[in-house]
């Protein structure tokens, strides 16, 4: 990443970095890291708002699931480890629920 800023003197964008992590990871496949891993961050394509005479840019969250041989997978939201039993079912209530809600008035038939 130090490497990365120094050539092109910004900060690495977070798809650059999950395929670095994907790399590294991979890299070490034939004795692999026993880690679920997890990235998350701003994705650079955001949205641009204007709101009172001030320019306010919204990035997308970019949520990276990473298994012990760097296969990446890109998710609205995920967890991992432990918990990870617990908290999906929580994120499945939580954030899908304002997604059903959307589909809901453009679909009311179906939901």
């Amino acid at each position: 990443m130090h490497k990365f800023r120094f050539e092109h003197r910004c900060d690495m964008p977070v798809d650059m970095c999950s395929e670095m992590m994907a790399r590294n990871l991979y890299y070490k496949r034939f004795f692999p890291y026993f880690t679920g891993a997890i990235l998350a961050g701003i994705d650079e394509k955001g949205m641009l708002f204007i709101v009172y005479l001030l320019i306010l840019f919204a990035g997308h969250g970019a949520v990276y699931n990473y298994d012990c041989v760097g296969c990446i997978e890109r998710r609205p939201y995920d967890a991992s480890g432990n918990g990870s039993a617990m908290m999906m079912p929580t994120f499945d209530n939580q954030v899908d629920i304002c997604k059903m809600y959307i589909l809901s008035q453009f679909f009311p038939d179906r939901f």
